[in-house]
């Protein structure tokens, strides 16, 4: 028997075994011999084929509540022929996805979603591991059903997620005041803490529409970790606010290039299309925005909108519908 893959091997048992050193398609030949010295030739082509990378992915925490920010972890995953793991991504089984071998990420409803990592090898040899996390309802910590932050609350032992997470809940409430109290403390004990920073910017565009410095905060999130899509979306919309289309555009193609399943960026960037009267592109990114989120009420009013503005009523009509059932409110 006569095997082709770097060197030419012979064997002469009726089963042999035979190791590849490299991938790639070698012919094999079986030649059998009887007694009466009659042979018979025998090819086939053996495929062999890289060894896949192996994704490892762990979270922390590990039992997380909606909102409370999750920090994943694939650094771990390895390559049986230790070649160099050079692509991370995720996607979380809520719609969004990412990049990297670490990553945060927060969940905004309970339930149990599969979180897949994908690795890719230096040679682009890709291999998958799913995970199936589950996401508790909200707690209300009784920090948070307070109206003032109390000295012993803010002298407490709680670290920076824990304050970010305090900080999400109470802006959930309207609470926004307080809510930037948690956020700048969570700043405080980690300056490095993107999350912090993007949900400090958020409450401060809803408090009093403070688009400025909602702004300063959304560009020290983008310093720290300018692979998180969020902040470049949350950018993007203060600056539509304050009618900076052209830059806004901008913000929602980055955040949309990081995680093109962010349903919200799709639907911000149709919604500036819509107002610069280019319908066409604005229905496109609003349907987008719907593919990947059925249930986003405003991505089905914005629909209507361009509808409407194209004479499209009837469609309209059933688009606003969507919106109002869904719960969407002016």
């Amino acid at each position: 028997m006569g095997f082709w893959g770097g060197e030419i091997t012979h064997a002469t048992k009726s089963a042999s075994i035979h190791v590849y050193a490299s991938s790639g398609k070698f012919p094999v030949n079986l030649t059998v011999t009887d007694d009466e010295g009659v042979q018979c030739i025998k090819n086939l082509e053996v495929d062999v084929r890289e060894p896949l990378p192996e994704a490892i992915l762990t979270c922390s925490p590990d039992e997380p509540n909606a909102g409370e920010v999750v920090t994943f972890d694939g650094s771990k995953s390895k390559d049986k022929k230790w070649r160099q793991i050079t692509g991370y991504e995720w996607d979380f089984g809520d719609g969004y996805s990412g990049k990297g071998a670490f990553i945060d990420h927060q969940y905004l409803k309970s339930g149990a979603y599969s979180v897949k990592l994908t690795v890719t090898n230096e040679i682009g040899v890709r291999n998958s591991s799913t995970i199936v996390l589950a996401i508790s309802p909200k707690t209300e910590p009784s920090e948070v059903t307070s109206t003032h932050l109390t000295e012993n609350e803010a002298n407490s032992s709680l670290d920076a997620p824990a304050w970010d997470e305090m900080g999400y809940n109470l802006t959930l409430q309207g609470k926004y005041i307080e809510a930037i109290k948690a956020y700048d403390k969570a700043i405080e004990l980690n300056p490095q803490y993107a999350w912090a920073w993007n949900n400090k910017g958020w409450a401060l565009m809803e408090q009093h529409k403070n688009y400025n410095e909602a702004l300063k905060c959304f560009d020290m999130a983008i310093r720290l970790d300018p692979n998180l899509a969020e902040p470049w979306n949350n950018k993007g919309w203060a600056l539509m606010e304050q009618n900076n289309y052209d830059e806004a555009l901008k913000c929602f193609d980055i955040a949309i290039r990081l995680d093109p399943q962010y349903a919200w960026a799709w639907n911000n960037k149709g919604r500036i299309l819509y107002e610069q009267k280019k319908y066409d592109d604005a229905l496109e990114c609003i349907e987008k925005a719907i593919e990947l989120d059925p249930q986003n009420a405003d991505a089905w009013e914005n629909k209507g909108l361009v509808l409407k503005g194209v004479g499209r009523t009837t469609e309209a009509d059933d688009a606003f519908a969507n919106a109002k059932e869904l719960g969407y409110a002016d």
